[in-house]
């Protein structure tokens, strides 16, 4: 790590901590968190500038920087005048996947002798994270399905997902692994924690208009935000959708609960929530049988989501609420919203999927799993069209995922085994 500090006397209320973050390349480095040990924290710009006001009173701080692929930066900073002036340096971290000898026998869409936990799809890669003989494991493959490279991984990581950036995250219990290609191979080039990533990277969609664009659920509050973040700290709300009968059924629920339990803890002598002791998990305030029974269905409550679904197509965002039945469209450019009417959608189908393709971003419907129609938009209206017969293989399919036309899904055969499928959605 380099560090330089400038000062400069100012007569402002607050003191100020300014700084500019590059790697060895004298690169900036862009959305790293910089945080305080005070709990205020901020992000850096696209060109890795970064501010934070500091009481008056703060003398010194500790100043902990973090950014995918980098060391973190934990220091000590003296604050001896009212703006503080800061240019650091971060140190690429290097990691190294542990590659194992490939003995191809057969095409990744012929092995059934795997448990398939997740995929994705790079342009002309397959990335799967699967199980082999107790052993959790990564492969890579063409798209015609040949094994191009195989690593042994640790058995806690659980998915795996894209970012925004088209690199891949590896998920864990309690870390992450971020990946990308490098000459051909797969890459570690960041490690970071599940907390660091639920934080500021869960939920990212894309990056539009130097803004990145997130998509988060509020479960308890029963909502669905899309809101922005623009120069690193401007967060602008895009579109909401509320549950507003969920959130009031919620909210009776747990009025419900807190009455019944005061009334029980008080006739026996102990109330954790008037004691201070109550941390707020719903389980330990079950001290009787009808406690508990309010209690499962106040948290099966909880943990139902509020369904929506988006896509992005250039600067506009598409939202299908299906709470109210409503199709959104939300100019990002003006964050303008006008409400569309959609035709050959319904509703209260418990089986479509929308899916988008990666890489000519046409949208698709599949329908009961058995039909595929596009969307298509007009000024005012816009509908998903009839487009063939899918022929889906194996049982219970999951996972759809659209690239250069063709459809990659997980499905079973008889035997329960997992398989990783694709279709060609040829022309008419």
């Amino acid at each position: 790590m380099c560090l330089v500090v400038t000062v400069q006397n100012t007569s402002i209320a607050q003191k100020q901590l300014l700084g500019n973050l590059t790697n060895s390349s004298f690169e900036a480095i862009e959305f790293a968190t910089v945080q305080l040990d005070s709990n205020n924290y901020t992000s850096t710009d696209r060109n890795g500038f970064f501010s934070l006001s500091i009481p008056q009173e703060v003398s010194k701080v500790r100043l902990i920087i973090r950014a995918l692929g980098h060391e973190t930066i934990d220091t000590v900073i003296n604050l001896s005048y009212k703006k503080n002036y800061l240019k650091l340096q971060m140190t690429e971290k290097t990691f190294y996947l542990k590659e194992v000898e490939i003995k191809p026998e057969f095409t990744v869409y012929d092995r059934k002798n795997w448990t398939i936990h997740d995929f994705v799809i790079d342009q002309d890669k397959i990335v799967v994270l699967y199980s082999w003989f107790k052993k959790r494991k990564l492969g890579v493959y063409n798209l015609v399905g040949e094994s191009l490279q195989s690593y042994e991984i640790d058995n806690s990581y659980k998915s795996l997902e894209k970012s925004y950036l088209n690199t891949f995250l590896l998920l864990g219990k309690k870390e992450f692994i971020e990946l990308a290609f490098e000459e051909g191979k797969l890459k570690e080039i960041g490690k970071n924690s599940i907390d660091f990533y639920e934080t500021l990277i869960q939920g990212c969609i894309a990056e539009v208009n130097d803004a990145l664009l997130f998509k988060k659920y509020s479960i308890h509050n029963k909502r669905v935000q899309y809101y922005t973040y623009n120069d690193a700290t401007k967060r602008t709300m895009v579109y909401e959708v509320f549950d507003l009968d969920g959130a009031i059924i919620s909210q009776s629920y747990y009025n419900e609960i807190i009455s019944l339990y005061k009334m029980e803890a008080n006739s026996n002598g102990f109330n954790r929530i008037d004691e201070g002791l109550w941390d707020g998990n719903m389980l330990d305030l079950a001290i009787t049988v009808p406690l508990m029974r309010i209690i499962s269905q106040f948290l099966h409550l909880e943990l139902k989501e509020v369904k929506a679904d988006e896509f992005l197509i250039n600067d506009t965002l598409y939202v299908l609420s299906y709470i109210d039945e409503v199709f959104q469209q939300i100019d990002l450019k003006t964050n303008k919203a006008q409400k569309m009417t959609l035709s050959g959608f319904e509703w209260k189908s418990k089986n479509d999927h929308i899916v988008q393709d990666q890489l000519t971003k046409a949208v698709f419907l599949i329908k009961e799993e058995k039909n595929i129609y596009s969307f298509n938009n007009t000024l005012k209206n816009a509908g998903f069209e009839y487009r063939k017969v899918l022929n889906i293989k194996g049982s219970f399919p999951e996972k759809f995922v659209l690239s250069n036309n063709v459809l990659f899904y997980i499905s079973y055969d008889y035997k329960n085994r997992s398989i990783l499928n694709r279709l060609f959605l040829s022309d008419r």
